[in-house]
């Protein structure tokens, strides 16, 4: 809808999707899911649609083919940052960092609420890890996203089902092992740092917002500088 509405897509069969309110986005869904007419070439996702029809890829919300979704990273530098860093992309359940910043924080294992514009420092980007890693392990024991179930319980949870004896320092360090072997794996298939990338567009400043809701390219590489030496990643362009 947004390449329509700003016309950087001319395209009447895309037009006629988003004519009539949203009336007619159910019939987009079908054709996508039916692989009919225009649908056939939606189908292939955002990033491959848009950049077929000479779309700029700092223009395209997405990070590595997967679509940004409503959580916004103009709001949350570190929303951003998180998905930039994802091993799948912009999925905001990898690190929920729009809730940390808003106060839902876990001291108990270095998860903690702070400025939402002044993240540039390791103990901000250090809260993304733990965030990254404690996600790791919630979402492997497919524990329910809404529920926010605390560490412990949760730790108290998998020793009981498995009969294992794992604290929450093992817990938070399986996370991390997740997190690197997913790493591994990406760069296996040809990934590198040049695929943690936060296109342009949720990058600029936010119309009517502080100044400090942008983050600019400098930032975004100097934040990606800190997130890899913590993760003691090596950087590979």
């Amino acid at each position: 809808n947004y390449f329509v509405k700003t016309g950087r897509i001319s395209d009447p069969l895309l037009a006629q999707y988003f004519s009539n309110g949203f009336k007619n986005v159910r019939q987009l869904i079908e054709d996508i899911a039916d692989s009919r007419g225009l649908g056939k070439e939606l189908k292939k996702g955002l990033e491959r649609f848009a950049l077929s029809r000479g779309i700029p890829r700092g223009e395209i919300a997405t990070v590595k083919k997967m679509e940004i979704p409503m959580h916004d990273p103009r709001a949350f530098k570190l929303q951003g940052l998180a998905y930039a860093t994802s091993s799948r992309g912009a999925d905001h359940l990898q690190a929920e960092m729009y809730e940390v910043d808003m106060g839902v924080d876990n001291r108990v294992i270095g998860i903690i609420s702070g400025d939402r514009w002044e993240v540039n420092t390791d103990e901000r980007v250090r809260t993304l890890i733990n965030t990254q890693n404690y996600r790791q392990v919630y979402n492997s024991a497919i524990l329910c996203s809404y529920a926010k179930i605390n560490p412990e319980d949760v730790v108290d949870a998998l020793n009981l089902a498995t009969g294992f004896d794992y604290s929450l320092e093992e817990l938070m360090e399986a996370g991390n092992n997740i997190i690197n072997e997913k790493r591994k794996l990406n760069e296996r298939l040809g990934m590198s740092r040049k695929d943690d990338y936060l296109p342009e567009i949720v990058r600029k400043r936010i119309e009517g917002e502080p100044s400090e809701s942008g983050t600019g390219e400098e930032e975004i590489k100097s934040l990606l500088d800190k997130y890899y030496d913590l993760r003691r990643w090596i950087s590979k362009e």
